[in-house]
């Protein structure tokens, strides 16, 4: 059977908490490149490699600081919401 909105109220921290883990992965996968561009031997390396290793561990470091922020707040949000009546018509569906 089709509903055509959720019959269940949801906190909203949850959302924000799921979409933190995008960012968040994100950034283990450069600092995975970042890992890999350590490997390349010295006699190997280009001559911008120094530049690219800087950006990778920066934009890594940006990416899982913010991922963990918008976990860390999603997930306060989402203890602190008013779960009280979920099936209620009158209450959002999505509460903060």
């Amino acid at each position: 059977m089709f509903y055509p909105h959720p019959s269940k109220a949801a906190p909203g921290g949850c959302v924000v908490a799921f979409f933190g883990v995008f960012p968040f992965g994100f950034g283990l996968l450069l600092a995975w490149g970042l890992w890999k561009g350590f490997q390349i031997p010295v006699e190997e390396r280009p001559e911008n490699w120094v530049s690219g290793i800087v950006q990778l561990g920066g934009f890594s470091l940006l990416c899982v600081l913010l991922g963990s922020a918008m976990i860390y707040f999603g997930l306060r949000l989402a203890m602190r919401a008013d779960m009280t009546e979920p099936y209620s018509d009158s209450k959002p569906k999505m509460r903060f």
